[in-house]
């Protein structure tokens, strides 16, 4: 089952957590003197990550060719309402951004895209390069 506007359902996981504080809130209010809990079993909260969260999946394995860089697409959302926008024709407007820098096992950082004063500043580095890291 696919509700809603191009079928993107009507419950967002924004609108979910928005939900369950107001569950809580009332919760809370009239029921003070009990421990609640809230659960959802819900599919596509499952999937749920940041837009820019670490993923290898599609990952290209080289650095992109020179003019080109790799970025994560995402539907871009409204900053305020989490709500998704549309274009005029009323598909949700895609949008990519650069994925997060991942994590080294000693806690320090590890950047994905080659850093400021290096000839390709802001490319992705490839699987390679960083598998090699």
């Amino acid at each position: 089952m696919h509700p809603g506007k191009n079928k993107d359902g009507y419950f967002t996981n924004v609108n979910i957590c928005e939900q369950a504080d107001e569950a809580m809130a009332i919760l809370y209010e009239f029921y003070p003197q009990y421990e609640h809990s809230l659960i959802y079993d819900n599919a596509s909260t499952h999937l749920k990550y940041v837009p820019d969260a670490l993923s290898t999946r599609n990952m290209p394995k080289n650095i992109p060719k020179e003019g080109s860089n790799w970025e994560v697409e995402t539907t871009l959302r409204d900053p305020v309402t989490g709500a998704i926008v549309y274009d005029f024709k009323g598909s949700p407007v895609k949008i990519k951004v650069r994925m997060a820098n991942a994590t080294f096992a000693d806690g320090s950082p590890q950047p994905l895209y080659f850093p400021e004063g290096h000839k390709q500043a802001g490319v992705f580095k490839g699987m390679t390069i960083i598998l090699q890291e």
